[in-house]
């Protein structure tokens, strides 16, 4: 997989850059979401412009995708089938942006409602290409104001929709609301996230900032349902002996007014200072609230000088049937600056099963290393 952006160019006051991709995967043999092999070239065009007028900052955005597929044994209703197929399509967006304060000017906060407007053909994706990279996709506040909210490009947003959002903010608070309007009535990406209706659900953020902690509150509400349907806390705190993670999530979803799935789960990360300039310990886990049973807890260390590391992690997994024992796994990796790192599978096991161990490669982040 490659992938090249060409520098920015400006044409009277819009703002050009164009990337380039270029993937080949392959499989043995296909399976029954994913082509036995599957090629793409191509390139994305994107234009931005951005000006202020009456108290408002106005944003334009387009995208334009020009793509080439070729496609092997690609399985639809049963049969294997191969082509080349090649797709332009653009996509674009006006956003407007009104920040103001009140007189009274309580804390400094600045008020901005928010609009925009997402206009792309409204072709729904084809079976014809398996999706490679666009498979991992999240409704989130972050990913909704985009133009193509798919991780990839292999699947394209055929969304016509409508964003309205108002933030407040200071120095050390912010908060965010946003919903969508979604006239296209089969928009890929809306419906398969969840939305059951044209108004999608409300999506809201509070963050707060202050010395050492940092704590973020997410929430998606269903108001066709009326109720909850996820929601996260995550608290972080620096002090002198290390940093410190919490983390509270609740999901749910329903079905004819009854409540099919229900998560509940608090997740713990605790890491230390730097000892002795290299090494580093943590302890992590996660305790599932509606199970009163901690899933996962384990510890970990860590050793990173100038040019070598070595990380030893263990992690301990508890299950819920009573028939199922705990599994351990303890792993550990030898990490090398500018050449990777290779880890080992688990390292728990039986004496007949040690023979099975392997050694993976990973790549590295050299800011790692002291």
């Amino acid at each position: 997989y490659i992938t090249y952006k060409f520098g920015k160019s400006y044409l009277k006051n819009y703002e050009y850059n164009n990337y380039l991709e270029f993937y080949n995967i392959f499989r043995d043999s296909p399976t029954s979401i994913h082509s036995k092999s599957q090629k793409k070239i191509g390139s994305t065009i994107s234009i931005n412009r951005n000006w202020i007028k009456y108290a408002t900052k106005i944003n334009f955005n387009a995208n334009i995708y020009n793509q080439l597929f070729s496609v092997e044994d690609k399985q639809i209703n049963d049969e294997n089938v191969s082509g080349n197929y090649f797709r332009s399509f653009p996509i674009l967006g006006f956003d407007f942006q009104t920040p103001f304060k009140l007189k009274n000017n309580y804390n400094n906060l600045v008020y901005t409602p928010k609009l925009s407007f997402i206009l792309s053909p409204g072709i729904s994706n084809t079976n014809k290409i398996s999706n490679e990279d666009s498979s991992v996709n999240s409704f989130t506040i972050n990913n909704n104001i985009l133009l193509n909210r798919y991780t990839g490009t292999d699947k394209l947003d055929n969304s016509k929709r409508i964003n309205f959002g108002f933030d407040i903010r200071n120095n050390v608070f912010e908060s965010s609301l946003w919903q969508t309007y979604e006239f296209t009535n089969n928009s890929n990406y809306h419906y398969s996230q969840g939305n059951e209706d044209h108004l999608s659900d409300l999506l809201g953020n509070i963050k707060l900032i202050k010395n050492k902690l940092n704590t973020n509150y997410d929430f998606r509400y269903d108001h066709n349902n009326n109720y909850m349907k996820s929601q996260n806390l995550e608290i972080k705190y620096e002090n002198k002996f290390g940093d410190a993670k919490l983390s509270y999530l609740d999901q749910k979803s329903k079905s004819d007014q009854i409540i099919t799935s229900d998560e509940e789960t608090i997740n713990y990360n605790l890491v230390s200072k730097k000892i002795n300039k290299y090494s580093k310990i943590s302890y992590f886990g996660l305790y599932d609230l509606k199970n009163s049973i901690n899933k996962e807890t384990g510890f970990g260390y860590s050793y990173f000088d100038e040019c070598f590391g070595v990380n030893i992690d263990f992690k301990r997994n508890s299950y819920t049937e009573e028939s199922l024992k705990p599994k351990d796994i303890l792993t550990i990796m030898f990490s090398f600056k500018n050449l990777g790192s290779y880890k080992s599978t688990n390292l728990a096991v039986s004496e007949n099963d040690k023979q099975d161990i392997e050694w993976e490669s990973h790549s590295i982040d050299n800011e790692l290393f002291n």
